[in-house]
């Protein structure tokens, strides 16, 4: 019997989830994982936590990477970008975030400190899009964002389809992925598809993803996630 586990963030977010699905998340489920034959996950993070927290030998555990579609994420003219979006009020320039909006995993609140703090102290006329949808204590992201000074400059179109997702990345500035944990991170991959410039946190996989074409940071700090930014729309505003 082979299995597929794609993160242990559980043992990494405190609170991720609600008490019954942690108990079922850190309890249960290394039991079972321990019962399978052979292990597959998708990055040498996600490997070794498998090792550490479900005590499955190293041997018994294939690291098979996520891949992007590059039918679907790829370059796009802009004009192509203007009219895909026009429908759901988006438009250039701005920075882009594509998760599921869930507190604290996720790390929206501290997303928006950060562009909080570059709209105060520089004239950017960037606003920021959290697209996906509604999760775990979504509210507390809301919240975060209504109380924001740049609150008008922050928008969250909900969960998109895929040409619609594809079109947002093209068009984006940045894409930041400011997570506290990921076992993979796939729309790095997306992002950069589609020729778009990545910031992201330096923690679990995200750095082995992103490699030496990511900009990292601290995503417990702020301003490090806005020195990030600013470092990369700096340099898109000279080029």
């Amino acid at each position: 019997m082979v299995g597929t586990v794609h993160d242990l963030s559980q043992f990494h977010v405190e609170a991720k989830y609600d008490a019954a699905r942690m108990f079922y998340a850190t309890r249960v489920l290394p039991a079972l994982v321990r019962r399978l034959d052979h292990v597959l996950t998708v990055s040498e993070s996600s490997r070794r936590d498998i090792v550490e927290f479900c005590g499955v030998r190293p041997d018994r555990v294939t690291v098979t990477p996520l891949a992007v579609d590059h039918g679907l994420f790829r370059p796009l003219r802009a004009a192509e970008v203007r009219e895909r979006l026009a429908g759901i009020g988006i438009a250039a320039p701005y920075v882009l975030y594509v998760s599921r909006i869930e507190h604290p995993g996720k790390n929206h609140g501290g997303l928006i400190r950060a562009f909080d703090d570059l709209k105060a102290r520089h004239a950017l006329p960037h606003r920021l899009v959290l697209a996906g949808p509604d999760w775990t204590r979504a509210e507390a992201v809301h919240e975060e964002a209504a109380r924001a000074r740049c609150s008008a400059d922050i928008l969250f179109p909900g969960a998109l389809p895929g040409g619609l997702l594809a079109a947002l990345y093209a068009g984006a500035d940045l894409f930041v992925l400011p997570s506290l944990y990921e076992g993979f991170g796939l729309p790095i991959l997306e992002s950069m598809a589609c020729g778009v410039p990545v910031a992201c946190s330096g923690t679990s996989s995200l750095p082995e993803v992103a490699g030496d074409a990511g900009v990292t940071f601290d995503p417990g700090d702020p301003r490090s996630i806005a020195h990030a930014m600013e470092s990369i729309l700096e340099d898109r505003t000279r080029h």
